[in-house]
């Protein structure tokens, strides 16, 4: 015999073509969550309809027939009959991500009717470039969803559908979003670039975000979590702040402070010892023309 399956909720009736003479009376086997039902019905037109309202999955067979002068077990095709309620899926929260990153989790909570597929595909406000996700492998939460290199920032939209593989029945449309927030514009500003060395350079980060984190460029060690450092200088640093908003995005800017050397300075006397009251002329080099002398 063949099957025809059915998905979705609500009651199910089921068409059953008779022949012969009424009145009829028809057997068929009910099987749902794992319980066997044997139900006895008559019929007086030659179309019967088995009518029901299945809560799970369920599966009717057609077993026999009589009518008013015979009984038959010859069942024609089309005698097994199985329900499905659609699966569904919960969300969770709606990702929100920052410029430049290229794949988002999507979580869920719960599942029903065993869903092991999934499908993605682009709603209203489309993401440029994305690819449509058919029939991928569902795991366990969250989903990964792949974003095209430089998505622009904003709001899209997409829709989910789960599907049960055995079954083939799919779940209703479930819309979700993805937020791409923009990265913060920081800028790096010192209190002076050209230095002697030992002085001490003023540092400050703008705009006012959540936080800041202040380094030489290439360390890790942070040296300062506020907008503004200060640190004494001996030779030539990039700075680096990072500035994070208050949606976890974050951006980079940095300075640099350029130590000048030290000038070498020679002194010389026109004699070296003198009669008490003479005089000597003294004579300095080495320091750079215009720069005064000390």
């Amino acid at each position: 015999p063949s099957t025809v399956i059915q998905c979705g909720a609500g009651p199910v009736s089921i068409p059953v073509s008779l022949t012969g003479t009424a009145p009829w009376t028809l057997t068929y086997k009910k099987v749902s969550g794992g319980v066997t039902t044997n139900v006895i019905a008559t019929a007086s037109q030659s179309v019967f309809y088995i009518k029901d309202s299945p809560v799970a999955s369920t599966t009717y067979t057609l077993l026999s027939v009589t009518d008013q002068f015979c009984s038959s077990t010859s069942i024609s095709a089309g005698n097994v009959f199985n329900y499905y309620p659609n699966p569904s899926i919960t969300l969770g929260t709606n990702p929100e991500v920052c410029f430049g990153t290229t794949s988002v989790s999507l979580p869920y909570t719960a599942t029903t009717q065993n869903p092991d597929q999934y499908s993605i595909t682009s709603g209203i406000r489309a993401m440029s470039g994305f690819t449509a996700v058919s029939n991928a492998v569902l795991g366990s939460s969250p989903i990964s969803v792949t974003i095209p290199a430089g998505t622009a920032a904003g709001t899209y939209d997409f829709n989910l559908v789960v599907r049960n593989s055995t079954s083939t029945c799919n779940s209703a449309l479930v819309p979700f979003t993805i937020k791409i927030n923009p990265l913060p514009v920081v800028t790096a500003n010192a209190s002076v670039a050209t230095i002697c060395p030992g002085t001490t350079v003023n540092l400050v980060a703008a705009p006012s975000l959540a936080s800041y984190a202040w380094r030489v460029k290439g360390s890790t060690t942070v040296l300062s979590t506020t907008a503004n450092y200060s640190s004494a200088v001996n030779t030539t640093t990039t700075f680096e702040v990072t500035g994070t908003d208050s949606k976890g995005c974050s951006a980079t800017a940095e300075t640099t402070i350029t130590v000048l050397p030290l000038p070498s300075v020679t002194i010389t006397a026109s004699n070296s010892s003198v009669c008490a009251g003479g005089s000597v002329l003294l004579s300095a080099s080495g320091a750079e023309i215009g720069r005064a002398h000390v």
